[in-house]
């Protein structure tokens, strides 16, 4: 009874981790894609709205550059300093505001995510970047998360390095789509950390998002004479 108990838990945790794990494929763009929806006041005017989204993107530029690890942590001994600071700073999102159409209603910023692996494992130092596409509409605030791509390091010369496969001879190229390391990749548990790490890390970037528009909805509605 005891071992039909823990194989039931351990299916149950297995299953868990799997489904956080698992990238959102949208069959009918070939693309991973993240969307999630924020429920609009209607009592504050298109104009209002669209500008609390637009202050959220120019006041919160942190947001945009996310890791994994703090920025001591993840530098290896040996590490070329040179080759780092060069890689970091082609990946350091500066204008992560990309662009405002307000006759669309539509703000898209650009975000710069550095994940680095274990030390032992198949995925070294992954610099991944994405769009973000915040579009005002009607009845809600509408954000999506596509074009994902990321760049794969060598941890300690910071050169660009393919990524080998657990279980056979192949390698992947160190740059591409996040679909092509998606349906490529025989990584094993590295690429499941990474995915379940990447979905955690988008659920809190929308989840700051939506704890702005809430928090700047209240001040206008209490401002607006």
């Amino acid at each position: 009874m005891k071992a039909i108990y823990s194989s039931i838990v351990f299916l149950i945790a297995f299953t868990a981790v799997n489904a956080q794990s698992l990238l959102p494929y949208d069959s009918a763009t070939a693309k991973i894609t993240y969307r999630y929806s924020i429920k609009r006041d209607k009592r504050l005017a298109n104009d209002a709205t669209y500008k609390i989204v637009q202050d959220w993107f120019e006041q919160n530029s942190c947001e945009f550059k996310r890791c994994n690890l703090n920025q001591y942590s993840c530098v290896s001994q040996n590490v070329n300093i040179k080759n780092l600071a060069e890689v970091e700073k082609v990946f350091s999102n500066a204008s992560p505001l990309q662009s405002i159409d307000p006759e669309s209603n539509r703000i898209t910023g650009k975000v710069s995510l550095k994940y680095t692996g274990d030390a032992l494992g198949i995925l070294k130092v992954l610099y991944v970047e994405y769009f973000m596409i915040v579009t005002v509409n009607e009845k809600s605030i509408d954000c999506q998360i596509t074009d994902i791509r990321y760049n794969h390091f060598n941890p300690k010369s910071f050169l660009l390095q393919r990524i080998n496969n657990w279980s056979d001879f192949t390698s992947l190229e160190p740059v591409n789509t996040l679909e092509y390391l998606d349906q490529n990749q025989k990584c094993g548990s590295d690429f499941s950390k990474f995915a379940c790490f990447l979905n955690e890390d988008v659920e809190k970037l929308y989840s700051h998002l939506g704890n702005y528009v809430k928090s700047a909805k209240s001040l206008s509605l209490n401002t607006t004479p």
